[in-house]
């Protein structure tokens, strides 16, 4: 025999649990309604959703990028999961890897590849310290490529497009400089510009970076010792291109 307290409490668990149910239900007629911004890709040679891409890929925007400090590409696995990124002792060759499969110099056809605006850039003996400057965006492709990129790329690629002057001005210009205890200091400069030459028609860009790092050294005498500088290694980027389009502008 059920005691009236039980019952009670027999009516009122299903009358809370119900009510807890029906609190989203009341949430989503509100106004404050969050559209997600969609992510166009070019992973599949065309522009489309990336949530439409059977495949994995991670997509990495410029603003990404900066909030990152990620300004070559030898920092770029720190923010894209199972990509691997190394080089030799004097930098004089560059590994890359996805999913167990890296590049090494006695490698025939890399495996893994990375595209810029299109192109292939597979000189390893050159890339590290590579800048990444005005970018739109980075694709790192997961797995094989080979359909779509060719046979180089069994492991991933790395598709990185640059920023396209457009009709709109555009104009950016930054400085960073650091330095550590022992009077070592880093300086980066970077600047773009793009913009229309003949509305609707042709546009312009140009952009350049360089980066210089100083390391502090000691001189040292029976006296004293004093701190020093030298040169570190230095690096420089410049990029420049026009934006054709065949169809003029139309009557205002």
């Amino acid at each position: 025999m059920k005691t009236p307290l039980r019952k009670g409490i027999h009516i009122i668990l299903p009358l809370l649990l119900g009510l807890a149910l029906a609190q989203p239900c009341w949430a989503e007629e509100g106004d404050d309604t969050v559209v997600l911004e969609t992510v166009k890709v070019t992973a599949q040679k065309r522009e489309e959703n990336v949530q439409e891409v059977p495949g994995s890929v991670s997509v990495l925007s410029g603003m990404d990028l900066e909030e990152a400090r990620v300004m070559d590409l030898s920092r770029l696995h720190e923010i894209s999961p199972n990509f691997y990124y190394g080089t030799t002792g004097q930098g004089t060759y560059t590994y890359l890897g996805m999913r167990g499969r890296i590049n090494n110099s006695v490698d025939v056809d890399p495996t893994v590849t990375i595209f810029v605006d299109g192109v292939p850039y597979d000189d390893f003996y050159s890339m590290d310290g590579a800048m990444l400057f005005d970018v739109e965006r980075v694709e790192v492709l997961r797995g094989p490529q080979s359909t779509l990129y060719g046979m180089n790329s069994i492991g991933g690629v790395v598709n990185i497009i640059t920023r396209q002057p457009g009709d709109d001005p555009h104009a950016s210009v930054g400085t960073e400089i650091s330095g550590g205890p022992d009077r070592d200091m880093s300086t980066l400069v970077r600047g773009a510009v793009s913009g229309p030459v003949v509305d609707g028609v042709l546009s312009m860009g140009v952009a350049a970076v360089r980066k210089e790092t100083r390391a502090a050294s000691s001189g040292t005498t029976t006296t004293t010792t004093t701190p020093t500088t030298a040169a570190g290694p230095r690096a420089a980027s410049a990029r420049s291109g026009p934006r054709w389009r065949n169809s003029p502008p139309g009557p205002a």
